[in-house]
This record gives structure tokens, sequence and C-alpha cells, in this order.
């Protein structure tokens, strides 16, 4: 039995006939494999859809300028780049806790100051001059009113801080009609695919220990 298995661990490790051999085991464990991704595949989805609860995103956007006054129309290169630097900065001023606890106050619904820092991110738009906030709950309303509130809040906040500068809301939050997450195609793709890999190592643990003849040579 132990020199059967040598023998097919070089097998193996010898690159000629390493394709034949994984060929050969695909060949025979190919209903195995179908199976177990089947099986896996529902269990992912199942769980995706029936256990993980939904999540809904939304977003709003806000143009950074670095002057209050933009009637001439004259933005060089200069304007821009201090527009994205103060980006990051506003950023920063807009996850101070005393904002959180505004926005807090403004929702029709009671969460902490804790609970919008897990749901709320703020970036720069491919370090552009525009920010982005988004909220992420399992509320699709809520996460829409939560972008909203900031939109409201933001222009004053940012106007009494620097004193300078301006903000410049795109457009307003929308309310999702579908989940963000989780996707229930990827996650079954996941689960089918992980069970193909779980066949396969089995396909090839039964191979090594198989100590039946299997051609003429080997019985020669």
């Amino acid at each position: 039995m132990s020199k059967n298995i040598l023998q097919k661990s070089s097998d193996m490790d010898n690159g000629s006939i390493t394709v034949v051999y994984i060929l050969n085991l695909l060949k025979k464990g190919w209903k195995l494999m179908v199976f177990m991704a089947a099986i896996v595949a529902v269990i992912a989805f199942s769980f995706s859809k029936f256990v993980i609860t939904p999540k809904y995103s939304s977003n709003i956007s806000m143009y950074v300028t670095n002057t209050t006054n933009t009637s001439s129309g004259n933005i060089n290169y200069n304007d821009i780049y201090a527009s994205q630097k103060l980006a990051d900065t506003y950023i920063v001023v807009l996850e101070d806790p005393s904002v959180f606890e505004q926005v807090c106050n403004k929702l029709h619904t009671s969460m902490t100051v804790g609970q919008l820092r897990k749901v709320v991110s703020f970036n720069s738009v491919n370090e552009t001059e525009v920010i982005k906030i988004t909220a992420v709950t399992s509320d699709p309303e809520l996460s829409a009113e939560i972008c909203n509130t900031y939109g409201d809040i933001a222009p004053e906040v940012l106007q009494r801080v620097f004193k300078a500068g301006s903000v410049e809301i795109i457009g307003k939050a929308k309310v999702a009609t579908s989940p963000s997450s989780p996707n229930l195609f990827t996650n079954s793709f996941i689960g089918a695919a992980v069970g193909v890999f779980a066949a396969f190592i089995i396909v090839v643990i039964k191979s090594l220990f198989d100590v039946t003849v299997q051609s003429e040579e080997e019985l020669k």
C-alpha cells in the first residue's frame, strides 16, 4: 500500500504525467464534483438569502472649492490642487464626534454616535475635489436620510470652522431599491468553487490510498 502511494506521489511530481494524472482524477470524480458544487452553492445561496441581513447603500457627493467666490469662473490648476487638499481636511472635520452628534439629533430614529460612525464612510473620489459620503444600513430609507442630513449640515459646519472655501451638494441621496449586499450570485459562485475544490481533494486522497490494480502495467 505504501509503495503504491509513493508511486502515485512520484507520478504527481513528474511534470509530464501531472496533466494526465489530473485529467484522470477529474474523469473519475466529476460526478462528485458536480454534486458537491451544487450542494455547497445551494447552502451558500440559502445562507445569503435567509440568514445574512441585507444592507442598503446610499451616497451623496459634495464639490469642494477653496474660495467662496466662483462667479468669475476663473479656476486654475492651483485652485483645483488646493481644493483637493481641502477636501481631505473637510473629511477630518466631518468625522468629528460633534458633527456625528448633530446628524444623530436630526435623524427620525434613535441612533448613537458610535452606531452612526460604523455605517458612514467618507472618501475623496479618485483624489479629486469631490467628497463622497456613503451610508450602509439595513434600512434603505435610513441610509438615504443619513446622507441627506449630512448634506444639509455640512456646508454650515465647514463654513463655520474654516471661514473660507465652500462646498456644493451635487445631488440628493436616493433610497436604494435593491440591497448592496450580500451578493447572491457571487456567494453562490464561491460556494460552488469551494465544493469543486473540496471534491477534488477527496478524489486525490482516495486515489493516493487506492491499492487496487488500475492497469495492465500495474499488474505486471
